[in-house]
């Protein structure tokens, strides 16, 4: 009766060992990057897997909340791009740590559920302030003094109208931070006031 569970276990073991040898210097079985299987490629067909991902990405839509009012533009245009080279790099990583029990049994629970990979991002602070800057949305509203005027032959007075601006350092760095987290990114910004 113990040597069943025994064999069992060795042969899970021999055909994990079989199919690594056979996925050496290319992905683990059943591996995805965002959803887009890439299980069993080899550096080369992985590097384009993955560069016809980055250009899928590439369009995706970031959302900015401008309090009143939305910025959409494509992830590029606000300075979000797949970082080519670490993607690849841990994609080829997964199953390559852990103890070899380890290794088999996360093989073994691959047949039921993919390893995940999240697409690994940049992000150039530079094109981001340039496109926001550029957007007229952004523009800083001055403040507008009360006052006095006339209409319709009586003294009416104007309310003042406080000046405001979006803090464009602030959603950069809100940029930043969401191509860590992967697409697609709504972005929250507020307007601070101006005197």
């Amino acid at each position: 009766m113990v040597a069943l569970p025994l064999v069992v276990a060795l042969l899970a073991l021999g055909a994990w060992w079989a199919d690594s040898l056979g996925a050496a210097g290319g992905v683990v079985r059943n591996t995805e990057i965002d959803g887009v299987g890439v299980g069993g490629l080899g550096e080369a067909d992985l590097r384009s897997a993955v560069e016809d991902l980055a250009v899928d990405l590439s369009v995706v839509t970031v959302r900015v909340d401008l309090g009143d009012d939305v910025l959409e533009a494509s992830a590029e245009k606000l300075g979000i791009t797949v970082d080519i080279e670490s993607t690849l790099s841990a994609a080829l990583a997964v199953g390559d740590d852990g103890p070899v029990v380890t290794r088999a049994i996360e093989w073994l629970k691959a047949f039921r559920t993919p390893h995940e990979v999240q697409a690994r991002f940049s992000f150039d602070e530079a094109i981001a302030r340039q496109t926001l800057e550029a957007d007229p949305r952004m523009a800083d509203r001055l403040p507008v003094e009360p006052a006095i005027e006339f209409d319709d032959g009586r003294l009416a007075v104007v309310a003042a109208v406080p000046g405001r601006t979006l803090d464009v350092d602030d959603i950069v760095a809100r940029l930043g931070a969401a191509a860590t987290s992967g697409l697609p990114a709504e972005i929250s910004s507020q307007w601070v006031p101006v005197q």
